[in-house]
């Protein structure tokens, strides 16, 4: 399979002002910035802690990010970017359940 360029393929942890964190899998368009960088931004899907365990959001983003991983081309789970994810999220995600390609 060809890779698509110019997509990159992220999980992006962000935490509201109640402490809940949520994870959102997107895809984002590199050749486009500034304010079109928004219109450039696929929101796959997302997930947060405010009724579900920490370990259950970044295990259900890290397999929801290989749908989207796979669909682009990417060679590897180590293709996906992290963004905000601590140390030991990101042990969490790797070694959670994942599509294989």
């Amino acid at each position: 399979m060809t890779k698509i360029e110019n997509i990159k393929v992220k999980i992006t942890k962000m935490t509201e002002s109640s402490g809940n964190m949520q994870f959102f899998v997107r895809m984002q368009r590199t050749d486009v910035s500034g304010r079109d960088s928004l219109s450039g931004m696929l929101e796959y899907q997302s997930f947060q802690t405010k009724h579900v365990p920490l370990e259950t959001c970044l295990s259900h983003a890290w397999f929801a990010a290989s749908f989207l991983a796979r669909f682009v081309g990417l060679t590897s789970m180590e293709e996906v970017i992290l963004e905000n994810i601590l140390p030991e999220e990101k042990e969490i995600l790797i070694k959670s359940y994942h599509l294989h390609f």
